[in-house]
């Protein structure tokens, strides 16, 4: 109600609809559908860890996570548009990747000259964890994810964009080791991201939720990882028991 009050051009929400600990039922699912139709403006969604990977916990219904996801992809990217009462119709990679058809939760939009896209990064590591199912379908969706960053950063060049927002869910910046470690499920991305904005120069904004606290930042080092890449801002939302909005203003 306050958003719908505030009239933002659209809201993105960075995962984590319900709690990790909340049964993922096809029921909890249409819920969370029906209230995001609830907005007045778009709401653009990406999902997080609470909505698949951690399926598996026994208060979470003790799923494959993996049948979760396929259900996830169902309720919430049925078509291109986004959520809300005027909907924005959204750029899906499955849409103009067909190599990476699956993926139709990853998209772009533009607004006045700024390129704003999702990702699919959850937390839990990105999913490269638990078993090999898990691992295997990590290594296709990083592999498709990374395809997407190249891709609006090329795009954004190409179309001589203002800058770029990216939304997705996790926090790939908890720790320093999250960039280095071959068990981090982040590594790729945050090298990619890294070699795309400095390469860019114009202003890129993260924004991610998972740590449940605001955060705003430059997380991201130099390729030489001597400076700071000045050129990036990572907004991280609150969360958990502080569930509240981010207004963002763009000059």
């Amino acid at each position: 109600a306050e958003i719908n009050r505030e009239q933002p051009a659209f809201s993105i929400h960075v995962g984590d609809f319900k709690s990790g600990g909340s049964p993922c039922t096809d029921a909890l699912f249409t819920q969370r559908r029906d209230w995001f139709t609830l907005f007045h403006q778009p709401l653009i969604y990406t999902p997080g860890d609470n909505e698949w990977t951690d399926c598996h916990r026994k208060p979470a219904g003790s799923y494959d996570t993996l049948e979760r996801l396929d259900n996830l992809r169902k309720f919430f990217f049925a078509n291109d548009l986004s959520f809300g009462k005027n909907p924005l119709r959204l750029v899906r990679q499955a849409d103009v990747m067909k190599d990476h058809a699956l993926y139709v939760e990853n998209s772009y939009w533009v607004k006045n000259g700024f390129l704003f896209v999702s990702l699919h990064i959850p937390s839990s590591n990105n999913n490269f964890e638990r078993n090999l199912a898990s691992v295997q379908e990590y290594f296709k969706r990083n592999e498709a994810n990374l395809a997407w960053i190249k891709h609006t950063f090329d795009l954004a060049k190409k179309e001589n964009m203002k800058g770029i927002i990216l939304g997705f869910q996790a926090d790939m910046f908890f720790s320093q080791q999250m960039a280095f470690e071959l068990s981090s499920g982040f590594r790729d991305t945050i090298r990619t991201l890294t070699e795309q904005a400095e390469n860019f120069q114009k202003p890129v904004l993260l924004l991610n939720g998972d740590s449940h606290r605001l955060v705003i930042d430059q997380p991201l080092k130099t390729t030489n990882t001597k400076h700071v890449l000045e050129n990036v801002i990572r907004l991280q939302t609150m969360g958990d028991n502080q569930v509240q909005a981010v207004v963002v203003e763009v000059d």
